[in-house]
């Protein structure tokens, strides 16, 4: 689950966090994510970011709502 404890404001309602830090294991990137950010709706991946066949990154959307977070692999 994504809170304000593992994920941080960067700029509003965009934030950021690291896969380690939300329990996510190698490899693993679910296609929807639970949050308490926002309005409390599930956070769906909208990008991912490939460079060089490494993924850099996963973009969460909220559903119904402006929420963005960043998780990058790390």
């Amino acid at each position: 689950m994504i809170t304000n404890q593992n994920a941080h404001e960067v700029e509003v309602h965009k934030f950021s966090a690291f896969a380690s830090d939300l329990g996510l294991k190698p490899g693993e990137w679910p296609a929807s994510m639970q949050t308490t950010l926002g309005n409390n709706m599930p956070l769906t991946v909208h990008h991912m970011e490939v460079r060089d066949e490494d993924l850099v990154w996963v973009d969460y959307r909220q559903m119904f709502g402006c929420i963005l977070v960043r998780v990058f692999n790390d």
